[in-house]
């Protein structure tokens, strides 16, 4: 759909309906145009929108972000209107942490401090557990894998880390802590952005994907958990980040290489995530699916 269109709707959209707008696209925080985003100006007040498309099944139920706004308002935008297929938020004017000059030690400082801060919000009776299998099957879908030992072995590996089944301990999750999905506002306060996948998990998840999708090293990985624990003066369970490890670089890589015809800069990020995940567990994948 061409950006003209995707405008109207944005400007159909019943939070400025009543309002004298304009909008254009902008780029994600990641860089790429993988959804559509667009910054809305409302022409009287100057007030400006960040608007992000996102498929249906990504975003937590609408009827909930009135509640979830109050929760997380010192932590994240506010969510001006939410539906099926649109997140409206406040647009704050920073820089992402991935393009900060802040040192590593500092990022990941700030990552901790925000993941723990979510951990401990009051909204878990408004969110749903962390579904591992459904994304799964629709990576699997997507890429219609038909090698059937790769199909089997990202349904083994979803069902073993089920997230509905045998954990008490769920807390409120970001699940993609990417320093992309951090802003740094002209104050210098750190703000957590893309939060359509709020869901429920052990913590450890949490860090897990942090782990996976910034690319820590061994030392930087120890520096969060580190800033983590002090921050939130809890003991994170090591087996089960290390457990988590490798479910969250088979994720990543499905994601980024099912996108990878589309925006080809993530094909670079699915060989590295899927080739840390085989150095992990000595499961060939990469190849499995270059042959698909």
């Amino acid at each position: 759909m061409m950006h003209a269109e995707l405008i109207q709707q944005v400007l159909e959209l019943p939070c400025f309906d009543a309002l004298d707008c304009s909008a254009f696209p902008v780029t994600a925080n990641d860089g790429t145009d993988n959804n559509p985003c667009f910054q809305v100006v409302d022409n009287d007040t100057q007030r400006i929108f960040f608007v992000k498309q996102h498929n249906a099944s990504d975003l937590f139920k609408a009827k909930q972000y009135a509640e979830i706004n109050r929760a997380l308002r010192k932590l994240s935008p506010e969510i001006v209107f939410q539906n099926d297929n649109w997140q409206v938020q406040e647009f704050i004017e920073g820089v992402t942490l991935l393009n900060s000059t802040l040192d590593i030690a500092e990022k990941l400082d700030i990552s901790a401090k925000l993941m723990a801060d979510l951990h401990r919000a009051s909204i878990v009776d408004l969110l749903e557990p962390l579904q591992l299998k459904k994304q799964f099957k629709r990576l699997i879908a997507e890429l219609a894998i038909g090698a059937k030992p790769l199909s089997e072995l990202v349904s083994r590996v979803a069902t073993d880390f089920d997230i509905e089944v045998g954990f008490t301990d769920l807390v409120p999750i970001h699940g993609d802590v990417n320093f992309a999905n951090i802003l740094i506002d002209t104050d210098d306060k750190a703000w957590l952005l893309d939060l359509e996948f709020l869901s429920l998990a052990p913590r450890e998840y949490d860090i897990a994907m942090c782990f996976a999708i910034n690319q820590l090293g061994d030392s930087e990985q120890g520096r969060l958990i580190a800033s983590y624990q002090a921050d939130n003066n809890i003991e994170l369970n090591q087996q089960r980040m290390k457990g988590y490890l490798p479910v969250c670089l088979l994720l990543n890589g499905l994601w980024f290489y099912q996108r990878s015809a589309k925006t080809p800069v993530f094909l670079q990020k699915a060989r590295w995530q899927l080739s840390q995940f085989e150095a992990l567990t000595g499961h060939p994948v990469l190849s499995s699916l270059d042959n698909c």
